[in-house]
């Protein structure tokens, strides 16, 4: 069974509770798990740049691009 990160039930955990109830806390908490909690836990970013999650991605989002605009605001 395939499943991704941006899928609601995704991080349902026991008893059902889901601590990402909304779409815009999924897509937020993959970009702060490779980008920010990783490096400040292991001390490097969890994004090795190899474009496998931009293949994957069901909603084809590129992260690329929303890094690029990100940075623009």
């Amino acid at each position: 069974m395939w499943d991704s990160c941006v899928y609601k039930n995704f991080t349902r955990v026991a008893g059902g509770a889901n601590p990402r109830e909304g779409l815009i806390d999924r897509f937020r908490h993959r970009y702060y798990h490779k980008l920010d909690y990783f490096p400040k836990t292991y001390g490097f970013e969890g994004c090795t740049g190899c474009g496998r999650c931009i293949v994957a991605c069901p909603g084809e989002i590129d992260m690329r691009k929303v890094l690029k605009e990100a940075g623009k605001s």
